[in-house]
């Protein structure tokens, strides 16, 4: 039997977005990976109060121990809960990133629709954004910080 040949432009016809993506992740490890360990994190710390003990209880007694029955990673100079502390921080981190999300995102679409549709505000942001990429970002970040303080709430 003669073998059928099929061109490239054959073989590309039925591929899609889907089949890329899927091909994407197939081939790149890390993807999955890094995408295993942020949904744990996330499942973590939307279930930490079923998870974990309250992360501001003190053991004295309990100091300095090492991984094991007093917590999944240990306790710390005051006897808290190490596994419980990490868990619970997840959440904060999860919801200050979630807030800064929407919130720029949402900025970002009422000025970018904007800027779209009159021509000064749209000079006036081009202006105002030259002068920020002039500035190195961690200069600017540190500025920023020093002008409003270093709190949960300046930080968002």
């Amino acid at each position: 039997m003669a073998a059928i040949e099929v061109s490239v432009a054959e073989q590309t016809v039925g591929t899609n977005e889907t089949s890329r993506t899927t091909e994407f992740i197939r081939r790149n490890p890390t993807v999955v990976i890094s995408a295993s360990i942020l949904i744990t994190m996330f499942l973590l710390a939307i279930f930490a109060p079923f998870l974990a003990t309250d992360p501001l209880e003190l053991a004295p007694w309990q100091r300095l121990m090492p991984p094991g029955e007093f917590g999944w990673f240990g306790t710390d100079h005051l006897g808290r809960d190490v596994y419980a502390r990490t868990i619970y921080g997840a959440r904060i981190s999860l919801s200050v990133g979630l807030f800064v999300a929407l919130v720029s995102t949402s900025v970002g679409l009422f000025i970018g629709l904007l800027a779209g549709y009159v021509r000064i505000v749209d000079t006036v942001v081009m202006r105002i954004m030259d002068g920020l990429m002039a500035i190195p970002g961690i200069l600017f970040a540190i500025a920023l910080m020093a002008l409003v303080g270093s709190s949960v709430q300046n930080v968002i």
